[in-house]
């Protein structure tokens, strides 16, 4: 089968959608192949009861202007309000976690005998990350990490500061410890958490439904192989729903995944490429989604933080509907998927948490819904820009391929966005 001057893109995460929508608006003819039920990727799209919910990324940050510019180009959606970041439980104490509060944040450091020195370059680093967007190709980034990622972020500040500061922030953006993380991607945290959030309050079902009157998408449809010609991509091998194997000939193909899936499918015919994308790590999260029959955090409140524990964050679901909490396990607590028993007792410790916090009585439950993703956050090696410069000079002797995905440009959406939106560019120039 041929899809003359078409392209394929695998993957229907945010970097998928950009990586159609920016083809398609240029003119060209675009299937979206997406191995799951659900179209959305990371977006973790479910509902519970008639609800929409995402349970997996849905923040759509002010300094986030290409996601919005493809969501106004698409249609009106409603963006309401997200309060973040997370008040940090510490030892059962509050701690202010936002960046726009480094007064605060000093003074708790200060009390708890963290170094001035360290105080100082922690608050530097956070001002500065103001003014950035969070992307991992930014000048900013790559200054820092000419300065700092010779060794993990815990490193640069102390333990005082790593425990008490740095883990609530570097799990809740990237689910990694803070030696897992270097300063060059934490800089992408901090920019991150220095924004003021949005999301869709009505799912992500409109936002697709929209792009699927431009670009058609297939679920339930597994890329098991390139094709490759004469050293050119020339299409793609899926397997059907109906576990119908099917070749088809595209002018080029996308990989809109994982590092780890990627690697998987271009192993066969670009092994050099396929060992860079190897080495990229993820770490998985589990997410439950449990509505109650009233509200679990007062209104002043919206999401808390914990340092030690499997639940790295409890948060409401939407200003709108606080009955509806998010628990997140991720970090090294929670490093693998557990089963569901363990997982149950993973909850009950969570609420035990939250309630014991708050000094409230837990209220009963009415519905639960669980999402897990073994790859949820990219655990970005030191020195990133280089990897991708590595990757970018494999890339450039492969004809027909482009990459998009959070290991490229960053874990957020707007990072996410921009990698799909620059693959769609490198088809562009390519093929016209």
């Amino acid at each position: 089968m041929t899809v003359a001057g078409g392209v394929a893109v695998v993957g229907s995460g945010i970097s998928g959608l950009a990586a159609a929508y920016h083809l398609h608006r240029a003119g060209r003819q675009v299937q979206i192949i997406e191995r799951d039920a659900t179209a959305g990727g990371r977006f973790g799209a479910g509902r519970i009861g008639e609800r929409p919910v995402l349970a997996g990324a849905r923040l759509i940050g002010h300094k986030y202007t290409a996601v919005r510019e493809f969501l106004s180009a698409l249609g009106s959606f409603d963006l309401e309000p997200y309060p973040v970041p997370p008040v940090g439980v510490l030892s059962g104490s509050g701690v202010d976690l936002d960046p726009r509060a480094a007064a605060r944040i000093g003074q708790r450091l200060i009390e708890t005998g963290a170094a001035p020195h360290h105080i100082a370059k922690l608050s530097y680093l956070m001002t500065r990350a103001r003014d950035t967007d969070g992307v991992l190709n930014s000048r900013y980034v790559a200054k820092l990490a000419e300065i700092g990622d010779q060794q993990p972020l815990s490193a640069h500040f102390g333990s005082t500061i790593a425990e008490s500061v740095l883990r609530p922030m570097t799990v809740w953006a990237h689910g990694a410890e803070p030696d897992e993380v270097y300063m060059s991607s934490f800089g992408a945290v901090a920019a991150t958490l220095s924004d003021r959030f949005d999301q869709l309050g009505d799912g992500l079902a409109p936002v697709l439904a929209a792009l699927g009157r431009r670009v058609p998408l297939r679920t339930r449809t597994t890329a098991t192989r390139l094709i490759v010609r004469e050293g050119r991509v020339r299409g793609l091998e899926v397997v059907d729903a109906d576990n119908t194997t099917r070749e088809t000939d595209y002018d080029a193909v996308v990989l809109a995944t994982s590092g780890r899936a990627a690697a998987d499918l271009v192993a066969a015919d670009f092994p050099a490429l396929a060992a860079l994308l190897a080495q990229l790590r993820y770490r998985s999260a589990t997410v439950a989604l449990v509505e109650y029959d009233r509200a679990v955090f007062p209104p002043a409140l919206a999401a808390l933080a914990f340092d030690d524990a499997s639940c790295c964050s409890a948060a409401v679901q939407s200003t709108g509907w606080r009955e509806l909490i998010r628990y997140t396990f991720t970090g090294r607590a929670a490093a693998t998927i557990p089963s569901p028993q363990e997982f149950r007792k993973w909850l009950e410790n969570a609420e035990d948490r939250v309630t014991t916090h708050l000094g409230t009585s837990l209220p009963d439950r009415r519905a639960v819904a669980i999402w897990r993703c073994a790859v949820a956050y990219c655990r970005y090696p030191p020195f990133h820009t280089e990897f991708v410069g590595k990757v970018d000079r494999e890339l450039a002797d492969i004809a027909g391929l482009a990459l998009a995905g959070d290991y490229l440009r960053g874990t957020s959406l707007e990072a996410c966005y921009r990698s799909g939106a620059a693959a769609a560019a490198r088809v562009l120039g390519e093929t016209g």
